[in-house]
């Protein structure tokens, strides 16, 4: 949140050409879940610079968002996405994707999500990924409708 404020600050300072028609903000979850995350963002965002704005809060990180597709995870690293697991820890999806990945022998040169994101993105059936992961879904609409507006 702090990083966003300070963001927001330096931005404000380069708004030279006018307010921005969309400001996208994706963060983990963690364990606030995504209604709380999307609450501590609400506080801080600054609305006179940015009045349309599309929260994504993954619940409860980004990894899980990227095997939401199991199809579209299959096609783009050449595996199935793993089960869902039992319990939950820090970085356990982190090590999911890596691990599942690893074992496709798919190529990672910097981080896991940068080499596939886009991508899974591209290959994703958003209906699909939003039926599995509902903040996800919920995340999709949204923007689907902010871009409409814009």
């Amino acid at each position: 949140m702090e990083e966003l404020k300070v963001w927001q600050r330096l931005q404000s300072n380069r708004l030279e050409a006018g307010i921005p028609d969309l400001l996208v903000v994706t963060i983990d979850a963690n364990s606030y879940g995504p209604h709380g995350r999307a609450q501590q963002i609400e506080r801080v965002l600054d609305r006179s610079l940015f009045p349309q704005a599309v929260l994504g809060c993954p619940d409860p990180y980004i990894e899980r968002w990227a095997m939401a597709d199991p199809a579209a995870f299959t096609e783009v690293v050449g595996c199935a996405p793993p089960p869902e697991p039992e319990r939950k820890s820090r970085g356990l999806y982190k090590d999911l994707l890596h691990n599942t990945m690893a074992a496709a022998n798919f190529p990672v040169l910097t981080t896991p999500m940068q080499e596939v994101a886009a991508d899974i993105v591209s290959a994703m059936d958003p209906y699909r990924a939003g039926k599995r992961r509902p903040e996800l879904g919920r995340f999709i609409s949204d923007l689907r409708g902010a871009l409409t507006l814009a």
